[in-house]
């Protein structure tokens, strides 16, 4: 079985500004679906693209926030983020996005370095790929097995850079 929730952040707002910040919401309501169809924690998976893929770097630093694994695709998240994430952790970022330069995932992988141990981190950088065709790229039959599927023995190894 699956639930699956797919929110839009509606024109003319952000995921991470305002009051309260679409964000919150989002977290508010997965935590509702979850207590209301009793989801273990290891089931509960996130993935945005692009300003979406930005949120979910914003929901994952969040202290006890609920999800196990994430799949950003060519997010904007920040090194000053890197201490406080946690869960599983897949970034896959185009080595040609224009709109999110692949230098900012490189400087989170940098931040995390080995230093959390409440992180498991993969960073790949897709050669010939701008920010869309990341986007068009990165949702394959592994990655979504992988988001969809806990199994600890196919998990990335802990805070690698491809």
């Amino acid at each position: 079985k699956c639930l699956i929730l797919l929110p839009q952040c509606p024109e003319g707002r952000d995921w991470t500004r305002g009051t309260p910040a679409m964000t919150t919401l989002v977290r508010q309501l997965v935590e509702q679906k979850i207590r209301d169809f009793s989801i273990p924690p290891e089931r509960v998976a996130l993935t945005g693209i692009s300003m979406g893929g930005t949120a979910c770097y914003r929901l994952l630093s969040e202290p006890g926030h609920p999800f196990a694994r994430a799949l950003i695709v060519s997010g904007g998240g920040r090194p000053s983020q890197a201490s406080r994430l946690s869960g599983n952790l897949r970034v896959v970022h185009g080595r040609e996005d224009r709109v999110i330069p692949p230098e900012r995932p490189l400087a989170l992988a940098r931040a995390i370095g080995e230093g959390n141990p409440q992180l498991t981190f993969s960073l790949t950088l897709l050669p010939g790929k701008d920010h869309m065709g990341t986007a068009e790229a990165a949702y394959e039959v592994e990655a979504l097995t992988w988001l969809l599927t806990p199994n600890p023995e196919k998990e990335p190894a802990s805070n690698k850079t491809n």
